[in-house]
C-alpha cells in the first residue's frame, strides 16, 4: 500500500528498534529526572497535494485526477543537544486509482525532510519544540490504459501506459510533541509522538519517466496543512537515532 518508501522505513524500525533495545541492556538506566535525549516513532497522517494544474490537464482529456490529499505513513526520528532538536521525517504515500472512460490513473509517492526545533517544553516526560524543516517531495503517477489486452497489441503500441515521477523541493513550519509514558516496557520507554504544521514547494517541478525528463509539465508537489500521530521509543543514546535518520532519507538524497 505503501510502495515507494516501503523497505528504507522497514529498515529504520528495525535498526532503530534493535539498537534501542541492546542499549537498554546495555547501558545504566537513565536518569528520569533529565527530558528525553532521542527518539524513533512511526506516524500515520495525511498532507494536502498541490495537483490543480497537472488535473486540469489530465481531465481535459477525459483521463481521471490525481488525489489532492493523501494519507501516509512512515518514520520520524530526533535527537535532543541542548537547546535544539534535530530531526528527520520519511513519508510514504497511500497507493490511489482513479477509474475514467478509457484509463486509470495511479499514484503513489512520499516525502522526506530534514527539521530543526527548540524546545519550548523539556521535562521527564514531555518534549514540546516548534520547529521548520526543508526536504523533496515525490509524486508517481501512472497512466494506463483500462481493458485486457493481447501481447502482440501492447508490443505494437508501447506508448498506451506512461509511468512518470514528480521531485520536488519543499520547506516546512510545525511543531512536535513526545509524550512519554509509564511504566517502562523491558526497561524501553514508550512514546506517543505527534507532528503538525505547514508545507509549501519550494522551486520548480523535475519530472522524468525512467532515466528520461518530461519538459512543459504542469507544477506539483505537498501544500496545505499536514497532522501525523505515532508511537515511539525513546532510544538509550543519541547515536542510535543517526542510522535510521540516514536510511529514511537515502531514497531522496542518493536519487
Amino acid at each position: 500500500m505503501f510502495r515507494p518508501l516501503r523497505r528504507p522505513l522497514v529498515a529504520a524500525i528495525v535498526v532503530g528498534a534493535s539498537a534501542s533495545a541492546l542499549g537498554a541492556q546495555l547501558t545504566p538506566e537513565r536518569d528520569d529526572a533529565q527530558p528525553p535525549m532521542s527518539g524513533l516513532s512511526v506516524q500515520l497522517g495525511g498532507v494536502g497535494l498541490d495537483v490543480g494544474r497537472l488535473n486540469d490537464a489530465l481531465g481535459a482529456i477525459g483521463r481521471a485526477r490525481v488525489p489532492t490529499s493523501v494519507a501516509t505513513a512512515g518514520v520520524d526520528a530526533w535527537v535532543r543537544v541542548k537547546g535544539v532538536v534535530l530531526a528527520t521525517s520519511a513519508q510514504s504515500y497511500a497507493d490511489r486509482r482513479a477509474q475514467a472512460t478509457f484509463f486509470d490513473t495511479e499514484t503513489a509517492g512520499g516525502s522526506a525532510t530534514i527539521d530543526l526545533g527548540v524546545p519550548v517544553l523539556a521535562s521527564r516526560r514531555t518534549l514540546l519544540y516548534p520547529m521548520v524543516g526543508v526536504g523533496a517531495s515525490r509524486l508517481d503517477v501512472t497512466l494506463r490504459q483500462r481493458g485486457d489486452a493481447s501481447f502482440d497489441a501492447i508490443n505494437a503500441s508501447p506508448a498506451v501506459d506512461a509511468s512518470l515521477t514528480a521531485w520536488r523541493w519543499q520547506g516546512h513550519v510545525g511543531a512536535g510533541l513526545v509524550r512519554v509514558l509509564r511504566p517502562s516496557w523491558w526497561n524501553v520507554q514508550l512514546t506517543l509522538d505527534a507532528r503538525a504544521g505547514y508545507v509549501a514547494p519550494l522551486g520548480d517541478t523535475d519530472w522524468q519517466r525512467g532515466r528520461w525528463n518530461v519538459t512543459d509539465a504542469p507544477a506539483v508537489g505537498q501544500r496545505g496543512a499536514y497532522v501525523r500521530l505515532g508511537a515511539g521509543l525513546v532510544l538509550a543514546r543519541r547515536t542510535y537515532a543517526i542510522a535510521p535518520m540516514v536510511v529514511s532519507m537515502l531514497p531522496y538524497v542518493a536519487r
